[in-house]
C-alpha cells in the first residue's frame, strides 16, 4: 500500500496514542506500529531535520511523498479502526472550527484518510 507521507504521519502519531491509553491499549496497535517503525523513525528523523533546515522540502515530503508499506491481513482492521478513529476525530475539530482555512485543511484531510478505507 502507498501512504502520503502526512497521512503516515497522521497514522503512527494514531497508533503512538493508542499504545499510551491504558483504556485502549491492546496488541494490535502495536504490532502494526512495529511492523511499520523502522520505516517511521526513518521519515520522523527526515522531517524533523528538514523542519530545521528546509521548511519548503519539508512540505513537499509532507504533501507530496509517498511512503510504500507492506499491510498483511492480520492488521488490516487495526489500519482501518485507526483511520476512522482519526477521521471522527477530524470531523469533530472541523464542525467546532470558525476558521475556513482550518476547515479546508481538515476537509482535505478526511477526504484522504477516507479515501484509504476504499483503496
Amino acid at each position: 500500500m502507498n501512504l502520503d507521507i502526512w497521512a503516515f504521519v497522521r497514522v503512527m502519531v494514531a497508533l503512538e496514542e493508542q499504545m499510551n491509553d491504558k483504556q485502549a491499549s491492546g496488541e494490535a496497535p502495536a504490532a502494526l506500529y512495529q511492523l511499520w517503525e523502522q520505516e517511521w523513525l526513518e521519515v520522523d528523523q527526515q522531517l524533523a531535520e528538514l523542519a530545521d533546515t528546509d521548511f519548503g522540502a519539508y512540505s513537499e515530503m509532507m504533501m507530496s511523498t509517498q511512503i510504500a508499506l507492506d499491510l498483511p491481513d492480520a492488521h488490516r482492521a487495526t489500519f482501518e479502526k485507526t483511520i476512522k478513529g482519526l477521521v471522527s476525530q477530524l470531523k469533530q475539530k472541523r464542525a467546532s472550527s470558525k476558521d475556513p482555512e482550518f476547515q479546508k485543511d481538515l476537509k482535505f484531510e478526511i477526504e484522504g484518510l477516507s479515501a484509504l478505507l476504499r483503496a
